[in-house]
Formats: structure tokens, C-alpha cells, sequence
């Protein structure tokens, strides 16, 4: 009925137009068929209500249209996303003077506006626009300011990460006597959380407490994770202390920001007993016996995903091989006493089989747990199967690499670029060009094209650097590894370390191509540094290998930047920092966040600010790209 409404419209204005515009009733004879295409849905709905704008909106000869109907359109083009269009209208509306806007359309408007586009990110320019309409209604005094605009406006500016907007933004709210709720709140220790400034999130937080706001999960969880960024793990637990006196109910993600609290706290017993906790909770949900089960599949997705993420962390910390099969088997047990609401699958065997076959190089275990993974009836995944193919290949085992290779395709698996290079790795180490031809060959004609870690191995064929087994630096680099971590006192270390410069020097006068592997000289850096915290010593392993024309890595460059941090002497970073730029090395946003907890704790406010921007600008640059 209505499609015909606006046909017969369509008629009568192409033949009455001027008459039309005179009859009294005919604005609201508009409104009420912008509501009505609004309120069915029909099809090309807004097609019509732009037709209805096109030939009596403010464009137009007539101008006919109420402000409440060009609300009710500018409501419509925000709901399809068609914001230009919607700034367009409200433009021209603000030049009638005795138009007073509703103050939910202007918070319509500065949300919409300030919403992330298709590409995921917040537009600037939107921005600025929702900024002036909110001024301009401020300044002109049309609309009284409402905390749920300025909520929007604060928590959109720190999605682009104006950071200082947003501060503003907040004490201009206060002027107004318009008192915060904890969203606000919220939002704007975020926003100190953001700069890692602690202190005034502190602060913000204890003006929730004397104004007697309730706080939430979200102020929690957001204090929690600042005082994780910033290394504080005392007061993060005293946090945690002050949320169960509120007896607020975790979230997972507060239970994940606690769980790596205990980790970084070396409290691993913990940890398992707050991830224990978790995958207890109860559910909340009523769903109906038809849904029931979508319900528990979703629970022990997420709960399955929890588990991995805390085991793989757990593997992260540990250099002991028999600690992490144990850790294996004792959850290997748990599954099968049900004692666990899910059961184990892919990446749960996954994690393991990479932690044997790439850290701890012992293939044989991992092709145990391959084993009782399949034996479990669990499908390998590609990720499997390539860190198996790798694990070969890094021993040297190319037989067994071909026969993984073989069963994955048999499991329907189709090889990816990284199978592929592992696979050239195995062959490489047994001097079989014959053989990386064909993979390499058989790699191209299905369109898969080399990525740096294949050009790498490749290009050992070019050098004639092929070799059967680990080089002889790489295995010296853990030999020495092993040596410095149970080593008892840092006399010790300075006597391995001698042992070590002779055993290079030994070296060099009997084969003019022995270059001793950086990784070494790192892992006495990272021992003098984090487990003496003895930086002077650190400083001399780094001249003598610069001595021994060995370039520094960039991870040493991290290592150098986070002892300084770590132990008060953050000054010396800026020398590091200097000599790491003079070799093109571009520090990331690991470096600017230790540098930046190195400087707050001097209280350099000034160097914060200065890394703050430098680091914001890093991460939008890579938004970018």
C-alpha cells in the first residue's frame, strides 16, 4: 500500500508541484510517509525517502520539510552507514536559527561519526566533524551537554589515540558539573593505562571510590592489565585483593590478565589455580534444549582455547624438557578422569609437538605425542605437520621428514610455502640438490611462491654452505647456554666467558672462515644482565664482539635496552639506542615500552611524552601499512 502511496505522490508532484507546497497539511503528510517507509522496510526504502528530501528538502524550491522529518532522514542515513550524507543535511539545518536540535540526534550523530569504518579504523575526519558539531551546539547554547555525549566523544578519541583530546575533553565535562558515571570513568583511565601513566590512573580510580561509584569488571580488568604493562605485579595482586572484597564476578578476560600476573610473578601454581577457576565458572545461560548444545559447544571452544594459550605460555618460561612432558602428561590424565569439561584437540597436542621438536630438539618425543594424537582419532593440522618436517630437518633426518611429508598429504593435507621450506631445509642438510630442485619445481608450478625463510635456505646452495649437521657455532652457542643458566655465581660466568674468547680465538687460528654465532655472545648478555643484573659486564661482552667484527643483533639491542630499564640506569638506553639507529635498526614498540617504564621511574615526564609520541606514531604507521 504504501509502494503506491509514493507512486501516486510521484505523479501528483511532477504535475502539482507549486500547488502542493501551499496546502498546510502537506509537511506533515511527509512526515508521516517518512515514518512509514522507515517502520516497514520496505524494498528501495531510503531510495524514496531521498526522493521525498531531493524535491522538498532544503535543496529544493520547496522547502517544506519539518526538522523533525530531516531528524528522522539523518537518523536513517546513519543507519545505513551514509554519513557524509547525513553531515550534509544537519549542515544546512543548523543555518535556520530556530532550529534546536534533539540532544539523542546530536549523540546519534558524534557515535556515528566517530564509529570505525570498513578498514577497522576510526576516520579522523569524521572526527573533526563530530567535534564541530558538539562545540558549535555548546557555543551557540542550543542543547545542554549529556555525559553520554561526552562518554562517546572521549572513548572515540582514544580509539585514534588523541590522547590529550581526551583528557581534555574530560575536565571540559566537569566544568559543566556533569558528573562522571563509571563508563566514563572507565574510558579515561583507560586512556592513562594507554600512556602507561599508572599514577593518574590511580588517581582517576580513587576519585571513583570518594564519589561512591560502584566500579565494574572493566575498571578491574583495565587497572590489572596497566600495572601487567608496566612490570608493578605487586600492586596488580593488591588490584586483584580489592575486586573480590567488591565480590565482583571475573570476566575470562580479567582471568587472563591474572593468570599472566602469577606467570610474570614465577607463581605458576597459582596461575593453574586461576585458569582452573575459569573453565568452573558456571554458566548463566538459560538457552532452550534446541540451543543448548551450540551453548555448551561455544563454552568448550573458548575453554579448550584457554587451556592452550595457558600451557603455551607455561612452555614459553620453561627450559627443562622433563618438566614439560610432565606438564603433558598430567594434562593428558586430566582429560581422560574427566576431570576437564572438553576435550583435548589439535592445537592442545600442537603446542607440545613444537615446544620437542623446535626448542628442545627431540623429534622422537614429539612423534610421540603425533602418535597418540592420531591414535586419539584428533586430525593433524597443517601447523602439525610442518613443525614435525621442520623438527626433522633440523636434525637431519630427511627420511623421515619425506615420510611426514607423505602422510600429510595423505591425510588430504595440501602443503604450504612453510612445508615446502622445511622440507628444502631437509634436503639441503644432506646435500641432495637434485632433491630441492624437485620440491622447489613441484613448490612453483602449484603458484606457491618462496618467502624470506626459503630464499635463506637456498641461498647456503649458492655459497656452497651446505652442510650434514648443526654448525659448529650453533651447537657452541649451546653448549655454552647450557653452562651459564646453572651456573651458581657471576665468577663463574666470568670464567666461562674467558673460556669462551680462547675457545674463539683457538678457533680462528685454525680455520681463517670460523665466525662464532651472535647467539652466544647474546646469551652471556642476557645472563650478566637479567640473572647478575650486572650491566658493566654485560657492556664488555658487547665490545668484545664488536672487536670481533660480529654484528649485533637486534635482539641484543632489546636485551641492552631492557636491563638498562630494569635496573635504574635508564640513562645509558639513549647512548644503546643511538648506536642501534646508526645500523638501521628501527626500534619497535617493545623497545618504546620498556624505555618509556625506564623513564617513569626517574620521573622524567618529559622523555614519556617524548617515546609516547614516538611510539603512537610508530603503531599508526603500521596500522597504515
Amino acid at each position: 500500500q504504501i509502494e503506491i502511496t509514493i507512486k501516486n505522490l510521484q505523479r501528483l508532484i511532477e504535475d502539482k508541484k507549486v500547488e502542493l507546497k501551499d496546502i498546510e497539511t502537506f509537511p506533515e503528510l511527509t512526515n508521516l510517509l517518512i515514518k512509514q517507509l522507515i517502520d516497514l522496510e520496505i524494498n528501495n526504502g531510503m531510495k524514496s525517502i531521498m526522493w521525498i528530501y531531493d524535491r522538498f528538502g532544503d535543496d529544493s524550491d520547496y522547502n517544506v520539510l519539518t526538522h523533525e522529518s530531516k531528524g528522522l532522514i539523518i537518523r536513517e542515513l546513519l543507519k545505513y552507514k551514509l554519513r557524509e550524507k547525513a553531515v550534509m543535511i544537519m549542515q544546512k539545518m543548523l543555518i535556520d536559527d530556530n532550529y534546536i536540535p534533539e540532544s539523542s540526534l546530536i549523540h546519534e550523530l558524534i557515535d556515528n561519526l566517530g564509529r570505525r569504518s570498513n578498514n577497522g579504523y576510526s576516520n579522523m575526519n569524521m572526527m573533526d566533524k563530530a567535534e564541530y558539531y558538539f562545540n558549535l551546539m555548546i557555543e551557540e547554547n542550543k542543547i545542554a551537554p549529556t555525559i553520554e555525549i561526552f562518554t562517546t566523544l572521549i572513548n572515540h578519541h582514544l580509539r585514534l589515540l588523541n590522547i590529550e583530546r581526551s583528557e581534555q575533553l574530560f575536565k571540559t565535562m566537569k566544568s559543566y558539573n556533569i558528573h562522571p558515571n563509571i563508563i566514563t570513568y572507565n574510558a579515561i583511565i583507560n586512556n592513562s593505562v594507554v600512556k602507561f601513566d599508572m599514577e593518574t590512573a590511580e588517581k582517576f580510580f580513587n576519585e571513583v571510590i570518594e564519589s561512591n561509584i560502584q566500579p565494574d569488571i572493566a575498571t578491574f580488568s583495565t587497572l590489572l592489565k596497566g600495572y601487567l604493562n608496566a612490570g608493578d605485579i605487586v600492586r596488580a595482586l593488591q588490584i586483584n585483593d580489592m575486586m573480590r572484597k567488591y565480590e565482583i564476578i571475573p570476566n575470562r578476560a580479567y582471568i587472563t590478565h591474572l593468570m599472566k600476573v602469577y606467570i610474570q610473578n614465577k607463581d605458576f601454581e597459582q596461575a593453574e589455580k586461576v585458569y582452573t577457576t575459569m573453565i568452573e565458572q558456571p554458566t548463566t545461560s538459560r538457552a532452550t534444549s534446541s540451543s543448548s548444545q551450540q551453548v555448551n559447544s561455544d563454552l568448550i571452544k573458548s575453554n579448550i582455547k584457554s587451556l592452550t594459550f595457558h600451557l603455551k605460555t607455561l612452555l614459553q618460561e620453561t627450559r627443562d624438557k622433563n618438566y614439560a612432558y610432565e606438564l603433558y602428561k598430567k594434562y593428558l590424565e586430566k582429560f581422560d578422569n574427566y576431570e576437564l569439561k572438553f576435550t583435548p584437540d589439535t592445537y592442545f597436542f600442537t603446542i607440545f609437538i613444537s615446544s620437542f621438536a623446535q626448542q628442545f630438539l627431540d623429534v622422537s618425543l614429539a612423534v610421540e605425542l603425533f602418535e597418540e594424537m592420531k591414535r586419539r582419532e584428533i586430525k593433524p593440522s597443517i601447523v602439525t605437520y610442518t613443525i614435525l618436517i621442520d623438527g626433522f630437518a633440523l636434525k637431519g633426518q630427511v627420511d623421515e621428514a619425506v615420510e611426514y611429508f607423505e602422510r600429510m598429504k595423505q591425510d588430504s593435507i595440501n602443503p604450504n610455502i612453510y612445508t615446502y621450506t622445511s622440507l628444502i631445509k631437509a634436503w639441503i642438510q644432506v646435500r641432495r640438490i637434485d632433491k630441492v630442485k624437485e620440491v622447489y619445481n613441484e613448490m612453483i608450478s602449484k603458484n606457491i611462491k618462496p618467502v624470506n625463510a626459503t630464499l635463506r635456505a637456498l641461498q647456503k646452495i649458492r655459497r656452497g654452505d651446505l652442510i650434514d649437521q648443526t654448525p659448529k657455532s650453533q651447537k657452541e652457542a649451546h653448549f655454552w647456554g647450557g653452562k651459564l643458566w646453572v651456573s651458581k655465581d657471576v665468577e663463574t660466568i666470568d670464567r666461562l666467558f674467558q673460556s669462551f674468547l680462547l675457545s674463539v680465538s683457538n678457533s680462528f687460528s685454525n680455520n681463517d672462515d670460523y665466525k662464532p654465532n651472535v647467539k652466544t655472545f647474546r646469551y652471556f648478555i642476557n645472563c650478566y644482565l637479567f640473572k647478575y643484573e650486572n650491566l658493566t659486564k654485560a657492556l664488555q661482552v658487547f665490545q668484545e664482539m664488536v672487536k670481533l667484527n660480529i654484528k649485533p643483533d637486534y635482539l641484543i639491542y632489546c636485551c641492552f635496552i631492557k636491563g638498562c630499564c630494569m635496573l635504574g640506569q635508564v640513562e645509558k638506553s639513549d647512548s644503546i639506542l643511538e648506536i642501534m639507529k646508526s645500523q638501521n635498526i628501527s626500534p619497535n614498540d617493545y623497545i618504546y615500552i620498556n624505555l618509556i617504564k625506564g623513564w617513569k621511574k626517574i620521573r622524567r615526564k618529559d622523555k614519556c611524552e617524548e617515546l609516547h609520541k614516538a611510539l603512537m606514531k610508530f603503531k599508526r604507521e603500521k596500522e597504515k601499512y
